[in-house]
């Protein structure tokens, strides 16, 4: 008998819980998303984009095929290359999808523009080359996010480096 009622105790607190997962929700993705490029920013500063700024039909964007490609447009340039991305074990919060990334064979077109705009396209471009994490991110209403942790090798601040994209739901 006490074992009957631990089971059905456990049966219905698995049930519970069940009831409190918006079945409206989906998990996060990487792949097959256009990303618009949002900014870049360190971990130690408490930075939020201004999102009317975010060009979502024309600005710079990357995405990651399953296939294992990656193909994007730069501010002038167009880029590719090949990236593997695996999956962490354990997620850190509901409705988060992140992993180790790496990305290699990257290529781009070679047009000039003006200078302000290469110098951003040549950083936004180096960073994702030096990519090791990823994280996707869905909590927020009209928005997904991925952040691209990348190694700043001339910085020797202890906080992450993270190129932010965004796509609009």
């Amino acid at each position: 008998m006490k074992k009957l009622l631990i089971l059905f105790f456990s049966l219905s607190l698995a049930g519970c819980e069940n009831s409190l997962v918006d079945k409206n929700q989906s998990v996060p993705k990487l792949t097959d998303i256009d990303w618009r490029y949002v900014g870049a920013s360190n971990h130690c500063m408490d930075w939020s984009p201004d999102m009317s700024k975010v060009d979502f039909v024309n600005g710079p964007s990357l995405r990651f095929s399953s296939d294992s490609t990656l193909s994007g447009k730069a501010h002038v340039n167009r880029y590719g290359g090949r990236y593997t991305a695996t999956k962490d074990a354990e997620q850190p919060q509901p409705m988060t999808l992140s992993g180790q990334l790496s990305i290699r064979q990257m290529f781009m077109t070679e047009i000039g523009g003006p200078k302000e705009l290469m110098e951003e396209e040549s950083f936004m471009l180096q960073s994702l080359n030096n990519a090791f994490r990823y994280s996707v991110q869905t909590y927020d209403p009209q928005y997904d996010f991925l952040s691209v942790d990348y190694a700043d090798r001339n910085s020797t601040s202890p906080c992450g480096t993270y190129l932010y994209f965004a796509r609009k739901k």
